[in-house]
C-alpha cells in the first residue's frame, strides 16, 4: 500500500483527513497530545541512555555503550498519527519509535516499531526483544545538510503504516514509505537515536493524536524477502502472473520446494489463497547462497567426493570435508589436527604443514585463523585461500613462493574457529544467529535468539577492562563477553595450540571494513615505542591492492572499543605480532564478488609470511650449560614490555622468535628467578639477503 493509497486509508477510517501529498499533509499540531515541547505532558519513561528534557526540547546527556538510545514515556497510541521534529543527524540515524512495548527486562529488549533516518534515506524497522531489523528497503531522500531541520509523520491504521519525512523549513516531502506489519497493535511512542557519541540531534517536538480504533496484534513476518514452502503440485498449477514472482531454492525430501519472493509477491499469493505451508524472512544463509545448495546437493550424490573451495560458501562439514580431503591428497604435506571440541560437540580444525626437508632446527610458527564470527562465513574463505595456497600453486611461481615459505615457516591455519555459529547462521537464521557460539546462556526452554558468547571479547586479556563500553555483561547482548575470562571451549582451543607454538605472528580474519587492526586494541593498554606491529601492519596493508570495495587497507588499532580480543591476547602473552584483518566485504552472494575479494585480500598474508620469513627478525634458543632448554624471560630492548607482559621461550626446545625494526644493533636480555640477566648484542645482517640473526643464548 503506497502512502496515497493510506492516507485515503485513514480519511475512510475517520482517523484524519490530510490534504494532497503536494501540499501540507499534517494535521493540526493543536490538536496533538505534546510529549516534548511547549506544553509537553511525558511524565517518566524508560530510556537507553541518559536524557534531559529541557524547555528547548530533549537532549541526549550520555550515550548507552551500545550505541542504541531510546527515550520513551508512557504515552500510547494504537492508531492514528506521530509528529517528530529534530535535525538531521552528522552520523547514525534518528528516528521515531511506536507501538513499542518494553517488557521486564528493560528497554534494551524493546517490541515495537520505527521509522529513522539518516543522510541516505528513511526505513521503517521493527524490534522484536530487542533485536532491530529492516521491515522494507530505504527509501532515498532529498538533499539535506547535517543539522538541517527536518519533521519525521507516522500515520498508524491497524497493520498500515504510512511515514514521510518533510523539511523542516519548508514543509516540502523529502521522502515517504510505507509498510504493512501485524506484529504490534500498541504501545509506547518514542525517539530512537542510532549512535555511541555526542553531540546527537535535539528533539524539538513529539506529539501524537490517537484515532481511537481498536487493533489487534498477531505474528507476521518482515524484512525485504520472504520465503515460502510450497508444494510441487500447486507450483506447477500456478499462473504466470503469480509464478514469474517465485525463485526455486530448495527442493525439501517430500518433493515440496522452498521457493523466495517479495512482500509484495507473499501478498499476491495469500490473495489467490494459494496453500503455503510457511512464509518467513528468517532465512538461513543457505538459502541466499546461490551455489551452496548444488554443492551440497553433490557431495550427497558423491559422499567421496570432496568439496569444491570456490563453488559456495561453506558449512562446518564442508569445511571438514575440504580439510581432510587435502590431507588423504597430500598425506606427506600437511595433517588434520583437532584442536577441541565447541560447545555443542563439532570439531574445531586446524591444518599444520608437516616439514619435509628433514632438518630439525626449528622454525618460526604462524598463525591464520578464520570464522571467530560464526556468521563471517567469508573470513573462513580468506583463510582456506592460504591453505588452497600452499597446497595447488596456479603457476610456477606461486608454487616458487609456496615451498619457500613451507621451507622456512611453521604454518597452522585455522578456518572455523566457531563451528556452531557457523551452523546456525548457515542453516538456522541469519538473524541474530552465527556471530557467537553456541552456548546456552538463558533459562529458557527453547534457545532464544542473541543466546551466546562473542568468542573474540572472551580471551583472557583486560576481558571486561572497560565496562559495558568494549563488550557486554548481559547474555543476550551482541558482544557478550562469558561469565569468566577463557570460559569457552573454542577461546581454550586456540589458547592450548598458542601456549605449545608461541607463534611470532598471526592473522585473525573478520569481516568487514578493510582494515587491518594491530595490538594493542585496548583502550589504556600502551603499545611498544616504536611499535614494529604498527610497521608489519602497514606493509602487508601496502601490499594489498584496491579492493572490491574501492578502498585500500587502512591500519588501525580498532574500529571501536574493545576488549577480551585473541590478538591481544597472543601480544600480551607471547610478544605475538598479531593482526586482525577486516576483509572487504560481508558474505557477499555473488559468487564473483566473493572470489575477487579473496584474491584482493591474498596478498595480505602473503606479505605476511615474507615479513616474518626475510625479517628483520632475531631468533634463537635459551640453553644451560648442557645445551638443555631453558624457559626464561626473552626481552629485546627495542621492544620492552610496557604493560607488565613476560614473553618467555618456548618450553621443550627453549625457542624464540621476534619480529623487530630495521635498525641493525639489538640487544637480547633473558632473565631468570633468582640469577643475574644475561645480555647478548645482536647484529642484523646488511645488504639484500634476509635480515635474520640465529642465536643460542646460554645461561649459568
Amino acid at each position: 500500500m503506497n502512502l496515497v493509497r493510506l492516507l485515503g486509508f485513514l480519511v475512510c477510517t475517520a482517523v484524519l483527513a490530510p490534504a494532497p501529498l503536494q501540499a501540507q499533509t499534517s494535521p493540526s499540531q493543536g490538536e496533538e497530545t505534546v510529549l516534548v515541547g511547549p506544553g509537553a505532558q511525558s511524565g517518566p519513561a524508560a530510556t537507553l541512555g541518559s536524557w534531559q528534557v529541557q524547555p528547548a526540547g530533549l537532549e541526549l546527556t550520555r550515550p548507552d555503550p551500545e550505541g542504541h538510545q531510546l527515550w520513551l514515556p508512557g504515552a500510547e497510541l494504537t492508531d492514528g498519527f506521530a509528529r517528530l521534529q529534530t535535525t538531521l543527524p552528522a552520523r547514525g540515524t534518528v528516528g521515531l519509535v511506536f507501538r513499542a512495548q518494553v517488557p521486564k527486562g528493560g528497554a534494551h529488549e524493546l517490541n515495537g516499531y520505527g521509522v529513522l533516518v539518516d543522510r541516505k534515506g528513511l526505513q521503517f524497522v521493527r524490534w522484536d526483544r530487542g533485536r532491530q531489523r529492516p521491515i522494507d528497503r530505504k527509501t532515498p531522500i532529498g538533499k539535506l545538510k547535517v543539522g538541517d531541520p527536518i519533521e519525521l509523520e507516522v500515520w498508524l491504521v491497524g497493520p498500515h503504516l504510512g511515514a514521510q519525512l518533510l523539511d523542516g523549513r519548508k514543509l516540502t516531502t523529502l521522502g515517504s514509505a510505507s509498510v504493512t506489519d501485524k506484529a504490534f497493535a500498541s504501545g509506547r511512542v518514542g525517539v530512537s537515536l542510532g549512535t555511541r557519541g555526542l553531540p546527537a540531534p535535539m528533539v524539538t517536538r513529539l506529539s501524537l493524536r490517537t484515532a481511537k480504533v481498536a487493533g489487534q496484534a498477531r505474528p507476521s513476518p518482515a524484512g525485504v524477502h520472504r520465503f515460502v514452502e510450497v508444494a510441487e503440485a500447486v507450483l506447477q498449477q500456478l499462473p504466470m502472473g503469480l509464478a514469474k514472482d517465485l525463485t526455486r531454492v530448495e527442493k525439501l525430501a517430500d518433493g515440496a520446494w522452498i521457493a523466495r519472493t517479495s512482500p509484495r509477491g507473499a501478498e499476491r499469493l495469500a490473495r489467490a489463497q494459494v496453500p503455503l505451508r510457511m512464509c518467513t524472512d528468517d532465512a538461513p544463509f543457505a538459502w541466499l547462497d546461490p551455489g551452496f545448495i548444488a554443492e551440497r546437493d553433490r557431495l550427497r550424490q558423491n559422499p567421496t567426493s570432496p568439496p569444491s573451495i570456490d563453488a559456495s560458501y561453506k558449512d562446518p562439514a564442508m569445511v571438514q570435508g575440504l580439510l581432510e580431503g587435502w590431507q588423504r591428497r597430500f598425506p606427506r604435506q600437511v595433517q588434520v589436527v583437532e584442536l577441541g571440541r565447541s560447545v555443542q560437540g563439532r570439531p574445531i580444525l586446524a591444518m599444520h604443514w608437516i616439514r619435509t626437508d628433514g632438518a630439525l632446527t626449528p622454525r618460526p610458527a604462524v598463525l591464520v585463523t578464520g570464522a571467530t564470527h560464526g556468521d563471517e562465513l567469508l573470513a573462513a574463505e580468506f583463510a582456506l585461500d592460504v591453505a588452497r595456497g600452499l597446497l595447488q600453486p596456479t603457476d610456477e611461481a606461486e608454487a616458487e613462493k609456496a615451498r619457500k615459505w613451507l621451507a622456512g615457516l611453521d604454518i597452522w591455519v585455522v578456518p572455523l574457529l566457531n563451528p556452531d555459529g557457523a551452523q546456525a547462521f548457515m542453516h538456522v537464521s541469519t538473524w541474530g544467529e552465527g556471530r557467537k557460539n553456541g552456548r546456552r546462556t538463558t533459562d529458557e526452554t527453547e534457545r532464544l535468539v542473541g543466546e551466546g558468547v562473542d568468542l573474540n571479547r572472551n580471551f583472557p586479556f583486560r576481558w571486561g577492562a572497560l565496562g559495558e563500553v568494549g563488550s557486554r555483561s548481559r547474555p543476550l547482548a551482541e558482544w557478550y563477553r562469558g561469565p569468566q575470562p577463557g570460559s569457552e571451549p573454542e577461546t581454550q582451543a586456540l589458547m592450548r595450540l598458542a601456549e605449545t607454538q608461541r607463534f611470532v605472528a598471526s592473522i585473525s580474519f573478520h569481516t568487514w571494513g578493510s582494515a587491518v587492526l594491530v595490538p594493542y586494541t585496548t583502550d589504556g593498554v600502551r603499545s611498544p615505542e616504536p611499535n614494529q606491529a604498527w610497521q608489519v601492519g602497514a606493509d602487508v596493508a601496502k601490499a594489498a591492492p584496491r579492493q572490491s570495495d574501492g578502498r585500500r587497507f587502512r591500519v588501525k588499532h580498532q574500529l571501536y572499543p574493545v576488549d577480551g580480543t585473541d590478538q591481544d591476547w597472543l601480544r600480551a602473552t607471547y610478544g605475538t605480532v598479531a593482526l586482525l584483518v577486516e576483509g572487504a566485504q560481508h558474505n557477499p552472494t555473488s559468487p564473483e564478488l566473493r572470489r575477487r575479494t579473496v584474491a584482493d585480500t591474498r596478498p595480505v598474508w602473503e606479505a605476511l609470511f615474507d615479513r616474518v620469513l626475510s625479517g628483520p627478525r632475531i631468533s634463537g634458543r635459551v640453553v644451560d650449560g648442557q645445551g638443555k632448554p631453558v624457559v626464561a624471560e626473552v626481552q629485546l630492548a627495542s621492544d620492552l614490555p610496557r604493560n607488565g607482559e613476560v614473553w618467555t621461550s618456548r618450553p621443550g626446545d627453549g625457542r624464540f622468535d621476534r619480529l623487530v625494526d630495521d635498525r641493525p644493533l639489538h640487544e637480547v636480555r633473558v632473565l631468570l628467578p633468582g640469577r643475574e640477566p644475561v645480555t647478548l648484542p645482536v647484529t642484523l645482517p646488511d645488504g639484500e639477503g634476509a635480515r635474520v640473526t640465529e642465536v643460542v643464548v646460554r645461561v649459568p
